[in-house]
């Protein structure tokens, strides 16, 4: 059995900071009360899981789920152990854009990266951010650079507020999160379910996934019939949420290891 045959986005939390914490009163970052890290052998045997079970070609693997991203001064370690252990693997790097610049964005694509995933917080930093993708755009001689996303905060706050709504979901399986608290995640909108999945720091995290793994998928075939049994699924405005597999949309990945460089190809 892979355990990973129904997965296609992977989220590794490595912390729980941010420095816009402050601006999302309702996001878990503003409200810890205690640093907490991922120790890097936790996110290196994830990491050695996933390749194990070659979780690969439309599948993505990001670095981001409430926290800011580049903040963590390991980042580039990771992004090359995953690129070489991974390497049909999208490598997204979600952020707030706060220590994002030129040489920043082109040094991510340089290690790996294929997907960088920027929130624009005001329209001034907007303008920033839009010069930024123009740039690499430019380097690579991309004019429409799919591979660089910028989106307003609004579209990021959506999760704050869940109002409830009844339709299909496919996240469990469809997404797992690894919390930085070595939790694992029902989806990206649970929070509150502390180590009821399993934690990495308690067990393995491949034997955990081959626990867990039965009730997600009963969950989520409840889930597709629109069958909305937990509280948390039944609060969730989200609907027809990850039925389809991650994909860039073009006919290009940036990850390579030489910035500049493509490996061409549907995938």
């Amino acid at each position: 059995m892979n355990i990973f045959g129904e997965t296609y986005h992977v989220y590794i939390e490595l912390s729980n900071l941010c420095n816009y914490a402050y601006m999302h009163k309702g996001c878990l970052a503003s409200r810890q009360t205690e640093k907490r890290i991922l120790p890097a052998d936790k996110v290196y045997n994830i990491i050695d899981t996933l390749a194990k079970y070659k979780y690969g070609k439309g599948k993505s693997l990001s670095f981001y789920n409430y926290s800011e991203t580049l903040n963590d001064p390991r980042l580039f370690k990771f992004i090359e152990y995953a690129r070489k252990k991974l390497p049909d693997c999208d490598l997204i790097v979600g952020t707030n854009g706060w220590y994002l610049n030129d040489v920043m964005a082109m040094e991510l694509y340089d290690v790996g990266v294929d997907l960088i995933l920027v929130t624009s917080y005001t329209s001034n930093e907007h303008i920033r951010l839009v010069k930024i993708k123009n740039y690499v755009a430019e380097q690579f001689k991309r004019g429409n650079l799919k591979a660089f996303m910028i989106r307003r905060v609004k579209q990021m706050d959506c999760r704050l507020n869940m109002t409830g709504k009844k339709g299909a979901c496919y996240a469990p399986l469809t997404e797992l999160i690894l919390s930085s608290s070595g939790d694992l995640r029902l989806c990206c909108i649970d929070v509150r379910q502390d180590g009821e999945y399993g934690n990495i720091h308690k067990k393995d995290f491949e034997q955990i996934m081959i626990d867990v793994y039965p009730k997600f998928y009963d969950l989520r075939q409840q889930l597709i019939k629109s069958d909305r049994q937990l509280e948390i699924c039944e609060k969730c405005s989200f609907v027809n949420r990850l039925q389809k597999s991650f994909t860039l949309k073009g006919d290009f990945r940036i990850g390579s290891g030489q910035a500049g460089i493509y490996r061409e190809g549907k995938k």
